[in-house]
């Protein structure tokens, strides 16, 4: 209440002086250079910006003029002339003028047929050749946006059957927008999503979209979603609109199938409000004010970074994603879009001297947008990407992919891609893709192949458009590296770049101490520099260091034995073994019959039977799992030697004589208990050998962490 209590007592004080304003701001009007006429937007001029900004001003309304208001804002195309009225120290009424320049300037004068004929048929005749445009209407409330964009509206919906020559079809849709939410204007019960589907393209899914084929058929549709809009009653207007309303108007070509659809969005945005024009609302309203700010300062922010992209050489982000409305105009503000778009920004300001702060914030927002908007930067088209290709080369690689993985069954492309281009193709359901290849003899697992290797090369030129894209933005580039000790790094060069962008911008007398902190910074650069390449040496250094070390260690664990080396594995060890076991028998048989033979000489009593020599490595007993008690090596023995017909063991043959058979019991007894401790000796070395294998795969898995650490830190620089 004091506020407005303030701006009133500021307001009598200036209407108090109306006349002595009104004569200077008359003298400022004849003081103006003539107007230029207003040119229709050339749609075919190269050089033609992307973005067109105007600003409007309204004429005073009734209760303006009763209220005793004067204008202080004058048209005079391209410029809009600011007249601020104020006083000076000794309250003496002055008026100093500001030129606002922008590519059109409508005053007071100027009705809703001067406005669409210079910014709404452009956007027709694009919209009918495929591009995008879009209007929408920006400023305070009350000062004319919703006047604005219906009458733009309705004479579209004229216009756009009379420039429609070629048979298009008009699909027409209209929606509101608060905050992030959306809701059908004509089926109020029909929810909306704002979607980005995988080409990049932003749709309005769930919208009820209706065919229209007459200009009073669309002026309906007009009326009965302007009926269902959300309205209230303001401080500045009795029937407020709370919401952005949208109409999307769609032209589809149904004699070109593979033609892209075109598109006009016609935009009237919520007014903006200061605080004293909100101290009448209630909670409900405060939350809605809020999304309405949210929402507009975010377009706000994509405007301004749009321009700001246009002509700075690094990469500028335009953060269309922070809400649905500024998604839903993608296209318009992304530089690298490949459609032709074409958007109209209307400034639409109050001329009346109680709104003199708003009108100058709207027009101090505006003007500079068009000062440094340029046209989107031009995108060489990937001629690998299948969203890019037509009919035509569309067949020669589906005629390709389909003889690579099937070669007996010939496809037909008039049934399989009749008409579709590549991107067609691509929106074309899994199942639908499928059944037209199975229709033609393809096995269902072709099929597939098939579809996966044509939508595999679609993501993969993508994402190689999308990197290449940004190379050329200058969005890669190197930020400033801070090495610590240990080889971590930070990021800092953020911070330390915007200051010194913006010690650039704000000073021009500082250029020179600009251009030695950039020296400097450079310097640090290098420096930083030769600290990565000092600390990467010493990492090899270290390698190689540890590499040595491991390798004496391993050298080291090696057992010290005659039997067996670092290379020799199990078979050939038990190999070894066996041989030597089958010399030692070899051996034995050997002297036991110089034994005979010696007895025989002496008349002693005869020897048991000998067993021949093993002919092969089958034959040899397996000794390995006997034990070794005096039983058990008996009882293998009569097994082992008894069992030959004619040359049993029988006790009667040798008569009482029984020391001598258990004096070469027993010797075949410690023979077999040698050969026993051999195989204990052997069982012994065997788990050295595994605690060996052990060790040194523990020692290289340790070695493979350390070279992972050291590959991490290094990739991590």
């Amino acid at each position: 209440m004091q506020e407005e209590t303030r701006i009133s007592g500021k307001l009598n004080s200036l209407l108090k002086h109306k006349n002595k304003f009104e004569t200077q701001i008359q003298q400022s009007k004849q003081n103006l250079p003539p107007k230029q006429q207003f040119q229709e937007i050339d749609l075919n001029d190269e050089n033609d910006r992307d973005f067109t900004i105007c600003i409007r001003a309204r004429p005073l309304l009734e209760h303006e003029q009763s209220s005793n208001y004067f204008s202080v804002v004058t048209g005079n195309n391209p410029n809009m002339i600011f007249h601020e009225a104020k006083l000076n120290v000794q309250q003496t009424p002055i008026v100093q003028d500001q030129t606002f320049p922008v590519d059109f300037a409508f005053g007071e004068e100027d009705n809703n047929d001067t406005v669409y004929s210079v910014t709404g048929r452009p956007l027709v005749k694009l919209a009918l050749q495929g591009g995008l445009g879009a209007i929408f209407a920006y400023g305070q409330t009350g000062s004319g946006k919703t006047y604005t964009m219906q009458g733009v509206c309705q004479r579209i919906a004229q216009d756009i059957f009379k420039y429609n020559n070629n048979g298009q079809k008009i699909y027409v849709g209209f929606f509101e927008l608060l905050g992030n939410k959306a809701m059908d204007l004509v089926d109020q019960n029909r929810k909306i999503d704002i979607l980005e589907d995988k080409f990049g393209k932003v749709q309005a899914n769930g919208l009820l979209e209706t065919e229209v084929t007459s200009g009073n058929q669309f002026q309906d549709l007009v009326i009965q979603a302007q009926a269902n809009r959300k309205t209230q009653a303001t401080f500045k207007n009795d029937v407020s609109s709370r919401t952005h309303s949208i109409c999307q108007i769609r032209v589809e070509n149904p004699n070109q199938l593979d033609a892209e659809n075109g598109f006009i969005y016609i935009i009237d945005l919520v007014g903006s409000e200061n605080a004293s024009d909100q101290q009448f609302h209630n909670k409900q309203q405060l939350a809605e004010t809020k999304d309405i700010n949210k929402s507009l300062m975010a377009l706000k922010e994509c405007i301004r970074n749009r321009a700001l992209a246009s002509v700075e050489e690094k990469f500028i982000h335009v953060p269309f994603r922070n809400s649905k409305l500024t998604l839903l105009l993608k296209d318009s503000f992304d530089l690298y879009s490949f459609k032709k778009t074409k958007t109209v920004v209307i400034a639409n300001i109050a001329p009346a001297i109680a709104d003199l702060q708003q009108t100058l914030n709207t027009l101090r927002y505006t003007a500079p947008i068009r000062v440094t908007t340029k046209s989107k930067k031009k995108i060489e088209i990937n001629p690998n990407n299948p969203q890019f290709w037509d009919n035509n080369k569309l067949r020669k690689y589906i005629k390709f992919i389909t003889n690579k993985y099937n070669s007996k069954v010939e496809i037909d492309l008039d049934k399989f891609c009749p008409y579709e281009s590549g991107k067609q193709m691509l929106q074309l359901h899994q199942e639908k893709f499928l059944q037209r290849l199975i229709d033609q003899g393809y096995p269902k697992r072709t099929a597939e192949f098939v579809y996966d290797a044509f939508y595999k090369k679609f993501i993969d030129n993508r994402f190689a458009d999308i990197k290449r894209i940004q190379d050329q933005a200058g969005q890669l580039v190197q930020p400033e590296m801070d090495f610590k000790p240990n080889g971590v790094r930070k990021r800092s060069a953020g911070k330390q770049l915007n200051k010194q962008n913006n010690q650039q911008n704000t000073s021009s007398q500082g250029s020179l101490g600009v251009k030695n902190k950039i020296s400097l910074q450079q310097q640090k650069f290098q420096k930083q520099k030769q600290d990565q390449e000092q600390f990467l040496e010493q990492m090899r250094i270290n390698k190689n260091q540890e590499n040595q070390k491991n390798e004496i260690e391993n050298n080291n664990l090696v057992p010290n034995s005659q039997q067996f080396s670092k290379n020799q594995d199990l078979n050939s060890l038990l190999k070894q073994k066996q041989q030597q076991h089958l010399t030692r028998i070899q051996n034995k048989f050997s002297n036991q019959n110089q034994i005979q033979n010696q007895n025989q000489n002496q008349n002693l009593p005869p020897q048991p039977p000998k067993q021949q020599p093993f002919q092969n490595q089958n034959q040899i007993p397996k000794l390995f799992n006997q034990q070794n008690s005096p039983n058990n090596n008996k009882i293998n023995y009569n097994k082992n030697f008894g069992n030959d017909t004619g040359n049993q063991i029988n006790s009667n043959k040798y008569g009482d004589n029984q020391e001598n058979f258990t004096y070469h019991s027993d010797n075949l007894i410690k023979q077999r208990n040698a050969q026993q401790q051999d195989n204990n000796n052997y069982q012994q070395q065997q788990p050295n050998l595994v605690s060996y294998q052990q060790k040194r795969q523990s020692l290289k898995l340790q070695q493979q962490q350390l070279y992972d650490q050291q590959n991490q830190n290094y990739q991590q620089q």
